[in-house]
């Protein structure tokens, strides 16, 4: 955070914290905000609203590129900012559907290529990928 302190959320009494959920705040920590609610996700994903958790439907809100911009590095299915596809569910159903045939929300803690490309590009880093 510019000029002050950055809070993380790493977990709650009761439950454990995963490595996924630190590096997943961390991404905040840096700047990133959750892929499914970048402006052209609508584009991707379908929200099935009917599927979410009542009073957790803030966790779906989408934002203009003011507050989240991709850096020119395409929508990532597998970004540790992305959101599972059941979060927040209510009935056990999907409440994030991919709309890219063959595409699988999924990500097992550790950052994605698409992850790694923003953060060079937003931290001016020359790291080359092969």
């Amino acid at each position: 955070k510019v000029g002050g302190a950055q809070v993380l959320n790493l977990g709650k009494a009761n439950y454990c914290v995963y490595f996924k959920g630190v590096v997943h705040e961390l991404m905040h920590s840096l700047g990133f905000q959750h892929q499914q609610s970048a402006s052209n996700r609508d584009d991707y994903v379908k929200i099935v609203w009917e599927n979410i958790e009542k009073g957790k439907e803030y966790n779906f809100d989408k934002y203009d590129n003011s507050m989240i911009t991709d850096l020119g590095v395409p929508y990532d299915y597998n970004s540790v900012t992305h959101y599972a596809a059941d979060v927040f569910t209510s009935n056990g159903n999907d409440t994030i559907v991919p709309l890219e045939e063959g595409a699988v929300i999924y990500n097992d803690g550790h950052l994605s290529r698409g992850d790694m490309e923003k953060l060079n590009i937003m931290y001016s880093c020359n790291y080359i990928f092969v």
